[in-house]
């Protein structure tokens, strides 16, 4: 889309339809092949703003805020020093400790993102796909296994389904079922 309205309003393309325009000597269609091209630039204005739009929510989507930046940093190494503490274990080492603050002080996040590193992404959706894993890893074997059942269930209903809708290839596996079952 981008590219489509990039090359129908190339200066040298709105200049060739204005001079075809004018070239026709009749005032009526001149203006109304004029009014037409203003139409279109008007049109492909609005579908690049609309564009440009689009990609700046994406960007604002992905990156932290300043808010979020000093939010992280304000709270998230109490946060880990605070369950250390309550572990009554040294989960992490000093070290390790330092290196993280270091990692999370607001100019190097702010550096990170301007140099296209993508927190939610990078850090963000892992972590999420670990809780994820972690209660379904909690979750009694039966209930699992039911849970893999049902999906089977369901994959299978799709698979009928499509079958379906051709029917040669219906014929055939009604053909070639076992006799006796539904």
């Amino acid at each position: 889309m981008l590219s489509e309205a990039a090359v129908r309003n190339a200066a040298a393309a709105v200049a060739d339809r204005i001079s075809t325009a004018k070239a026709r000597k009749r005032d009526k269609e001149t203006i109304a092949a004029l009014e037409d091209i203003v139409n279109e630039l008007l049109a492909d204005k609005s579908e690049l703003v609309r564009i440009a739009q689009a990609f700046d929510d994406e960007l604002v989507a992905q990156r932290l805020s300043a808010e979020d930046v000093n939010f992280i940093t304000e709270n998230l190494l109490p946060l880990i020093r605070q369950l250390m503490e309550a572990s009554g274990q040294e989960v992490l080492e000093p070290q390790v400790l330092d290196a993280l603050e270091s990692i999370l002080a607001a100019e190097t996040l702010t550096i990170m993102q301007l140099i296209g590193f993508n927190y939610r992404q990078a850090i963000g959706k892992p972590l999420t796909e670990l809780a994820a894993a972690a209660i379904a890893s909690r979750m009694p074997p039966d209930q699992t296994q039911s849970l893999d059942l049902q999906q089977a269930l369901v994959e299978r209903d799709i698979a009928l389904a499509e079958l379906a809708g051709d029917p040669d290839a219906w014929a055939r596996f009604v053909e070639l079922r076992p006799r006796g079952t539904h």
